[in-house]
């Protein structure tokens, strides 16, 4: 049971602002204590807003969130999902860093709105978590009580 393979997604407002290179720094250092834990992911970051999804052994994820919420980098973490998967999503990230760049990448359908997202984390936050979390894109992107929370981060 604890070791049913499971995902988590969390949001998070960064307490300083993160430069490229800090962010890989903790991306790297991310990548190595993940590969030993078998946790694969992924981790936004936009506008001093963080967004991570983890994939792995429950009892090893429920460790690491705990370790994660505690990290002084960040603060108001809310997961927003903990659930049983039947198979990893990101089978070969042990993480990886996204930024607005590679949302578009990501999400190509939706680079006009992207491009206009500057200064605004909750919408490209959102867009990270529904193409990486939920899937294809749905009326989920708009989850009403989500993005208020996103926004709040910022106000």
């Amino acid at each position: 049971m604890f070791n049913q393979l499971t995902t988590v997604a969390y949001v998070s407002q960064a307490t300083k602002a993160f430069d490229p290179k800090s962010l890989l720094e903790i991306v790297d250092h991310a990548a190595l204590k993940n590969e030993e834990l078998e946790i694969t992911g992924a981790l936004y970051y936009d506008d001093g807003i963080f967004a991570q999804v983890l994939e792995g052994a429950k009892a090893t994820l429920y460790q690491l969130i705990s370790t994660i919420e505690k990290d002084s980098r960040h603060q108001n973490l809310r997961c927003t999902q903990f659930k049983h998967i039947d198979k990893r999503r990101f089978p070969v990230w042990s993480m990886h860093l996204f930024d607005r760049t590679a949302l578009i990448d990501l999400a190509p359908e939706l680079k006009d709105i992207i491009f206009t997202l500057e200064g605004n984390p909750e919408w490209s936050t959102r867009v990270f978590y529904q193409k990486l979390y939920l899937g294809p894109l749905s009326s989920d992107l708009y989850d009403a009580d989500l993005f208020r929370y996103i926004y709040s981060l910022k106000t």
